[in-house]
């Protein structure tokens, strides 16, 4: 996904699977954290960026 749509067009949830193990917010980060593969920049957009961005906030 994040190869097709671009860092600029995706919003991350705490929805996906692994949350659903029981993990805290803090270890879901660090999963996204490790497994993303993009820059801070990157990053950023994704984690909080882009939805401030869409909601107007």
């Amino acid at each position: 996904v994040l190869r097709g749509l671009g860092p600029e067009r995706l919003i991350w949830g705490t929805d996906w699977p692994p949350s659903s193990r029981g993990l805290t917010y803090r270890q879901n980060l660090e999963i996204v954290r490790t497994i993303a593969g993009v820059g801070e920049k990157e990053l950023e957009l994704i984690l909080g960026g882009n939805a401030a961005r869409v909601f107007g906030i």
